[in-house]
This record gives C-alpha cells, sequence and structure tokens, in this order.
C-alpha cells in the first residue's frame, strides 16, 4: 500500500513538474511574436489556467506536508508579475475631485439587436446604467447605432461604422470637446480602432478605443475534444493578425504627443504577446486599482479578463471598477484618471 502510495506522489510530482515548466514557457510567451513562433503562441492563451493548476499543486503538497510544494512556488513567485495580471487586490477610496476624468470601455454586443440575452430593453438599460455612472468618456466596442440610445448628456461623439450602412462598428461619446478623431481601418475584417482627441481643462487626451481580431472559436469550444486542432490553428492565426493590427496602432501612437489611453476589447488575455505590446510603457489599470480576478468575458466559466484599460505612465490611475452588469457577453470597466 505505501509503495502505491508513493508511486502516485511521484507520478503528481512529475506532473506538477511538467505544468511548472509549461508556465516558465508561457512567461516567455507574450516577449515573442506570433509570426515568429507560430502554433507556440496559442500557450499564452492558457496562462492563466496554468497560473491556477501551479496554486493547485502548491497547497496539495502544503496540506501533505511535503517540500515538493516549493516547485510551483518558486515558478509562482518568479512571475509574481503575471500573478498580478490575472487576480489583484488594491485598497481604494472612492475620488469626487473634478479635477479627474472617468472612463468607460463596453463591448456592448451590437446592444442585444439580435437577442443574443433574454433582458428586454437592452438599449434603455444600458443608457440608464452609463448615466447612473456619470462617466466622461464612453467607448463603445461592436456598437449600433440604435434610436433608443438615451446619452443626451454627452455633447459629442465619434461613430464609425464597418459596413455600408454605417450602423455596426464603434463608438466614443464624450462629455468635453473632441477636437480630432479618426480611424485606424484594419485590413480584411470588421474589427478596428478608432480615436479622439479630447480637452479637458488645459490638457489634451487622446483615447484609443480597439477592437482587435476576434478568436470567434465559442461554437468551437462547445467539443473541445473534437475540434481542438481547429480551435489551436484558430488561435494561432488570430494571434498573427492582431500581431499585425498592434503594429498598426502603435506607428500610429508613436505620432502623438499628446497623453494617450488605450482601452477596449483586445479579444486576448493579459498574457498575450498583443497585450505586452500594446502595454509596454503604459499603466494596465486594473493592475494599479483593481479587485479580485477582474473578469470581462461571460461564454465561458473561466475568469478571462480581455477588455483593457492603459494609461500613460504620465496619468494618474485613481479608480479601477469592472462592472457586474449582464446586457452583454462583455462587462463594461470604469476607470478615473488624473491627468
Amino acid at each position: 500500500m505505501a509503495q502505491k502510495i508513493q508511486l502516485v506522489r511521484t507520478l503528481i510530482k512529475w506532473i506538477n513538474s511538467l505544468f511548472a515548466i509549461l508556465l516558465l514557457l508561457a512567461y516567455a510567451i507574450p516577449y515573442l511574436e506570433p509570426k515568429t513562433i507560430g502554433i507556440l503562441s496559442v500557450l499564452s492563451s492558457f496562462t492563466p489556467v496554468l497560473i491556477i493548476l501551479n496554486a493547485i499543486f502548491v497547497i496539495y503538497w502544503l496540506i501533505q506536508l511535503k517540500k515538493e510544494f516549493m516547485i510551483s512556488l518558486l515558478v509562482l513567485i518568479a512571475g509574481f508579475s503575471q500573478v498580478k495580471k490575472l487576480y489583484n487586490y488594491n485598497d481604494t477610496e472612492a475620488t469626487t475631485s473634478e479635477e479627474y476624468l472617468s472612463i468607460m470601455s463596453y463591448n456592448v454586443r451590437g446592444f442585444n439587436i439580435y437577442k443574443w440575452i433574454k433582458q428586454s430593453n437592452v438599449p434603455f438599460e444600458i443608457s440608464n446604467f452609463i448615466n447612473k455612472k456619470q462617466v466622461d468618456i464612453v467607448c463603445f466596442q461592436e456598437y449600433y447605432n440604435d434610436k433608443k440610445l438615451a446619452l443626451n448628456k454627452y455633447k459629442y461623439h465619434y461613430i464609425k461604422g464597418s459596413s455600408k450602412t454605417e450602423k455596426f462598428g464603434q463608438a466614443i461619446y464624450s462629455k468635453y470637446q473632441i477636437i480630432n478623431s479618426g480611424s485606424l481601418n484594419f485590413d480584411s475584417t470588421a474589427n478596428n480602432a478608432i480615436f479622439v482627441d479630447i480637452i479637458k481643462a488645459k490638457d489634451t487626451i487622446r483615447i484609443y478605443n480597439i477592437h482587435l481580431q476576434s478568436l470567434k472559436i465559442y461554437n468551437l469550444a462547445k467539443n473541445v475534444s473534437s475540434n481542438k486542432e481547429k480551435i489551436a490553428t484558430r488561435i494561432s492565426e488570430t494571434n498573427k493578425q492582431q500581431q499585425e493590427q498592434v503594429a498598426q496602432i502603435l506607428k500610429h501612437k508613436k505620432q502623438c504627443s499628446y497623453k494617450t489611453i488605450l482601452c477596449g476589447d483586445f479579444n486576448n488575455t493579459a498574457f498575450s504577446y498583443s497585450y505586452q505590446a500594446l502595454s509596454k510603457g503604459m499603466q494596465d489599470a486594473f493592475v494599479a486599482k483593481g479587485k479580485g480576478f477582474g473578469k470581462t468575458f461571460g461564454a465561458f466559466y473561466f475568469p478571462f479578463r480581455i477588455d483593457f484599460m492603459l494609461a500613460d505612465s504620465k496619468i494618474k490611475i485613481a479608480e479601477f471598477e469592472t462592472s457586474s452588469i449582464n446586457y452583454s457577453d462583455h462587462k463594461p470597466i470604469i476607470a478615473k484618471v488624473a491627468l
């Protein structure tokens, strides 16, 4: 019996070591271009799972009072900055000064135009939510130009449609004057990035509203066992396409001398190349002031955070919130910043 127990522990130890090595490798993936590493880029999508599995191994070995808990613990410590991207805790106080600028990013899934959810009157409900929050800037992804929207407090807006009807696309609503706006127009896709320059007091700030290439694996994920190769290929190809879109954003951003905020639906996690490239020299509002897992995408049970708010290093992040409302498959995120 004792021999069998030892054999099981040895097997668990080897499995633990494998997951620890995979996590170490996953830490490096975001710094490598998807076009260079190909299918290996898929590993970054599973970094949150690997972090949680390694944490479970630490707990298991501690319960067993075995020194093997160090295998995963050292790996988790080595990537502590990565762990904070998955789960975070900050003790923050609400700010009330008018010097702050509040921004919301929300993928509204067309305001439920195709009845994705049973909730009725979604445009009105979302309008009501935004008006209660009293945010200064709202960035919409998967926007639909619905007449039921009641956002009269936002005097300025920039809407860029992805179709001939100009009804679907992205939009930015602002209480402050927009002095410049534009679209980056990604190639061969309905996804896109738009931007506005706004004036608040004596400051001019640029805000990018980003919607990177979608993975489109939800239907495939319903039967992972039979579609795993298709899923891996889809993720790999999407990562490559996102790399091109990120390069286009960074090239455009480099030409801007204003303080900048990047927000939107990145359709990838904080452990991806896309996030790593876009967040270089920027602050992740969730890491700075967020709490919990910060889950923003609700189609899967795992707490995926794929919607982000990244602020210029010269900007002070005062508050961050991931809302719990269920009017879309995404959750809105809200940040309050001082310019």
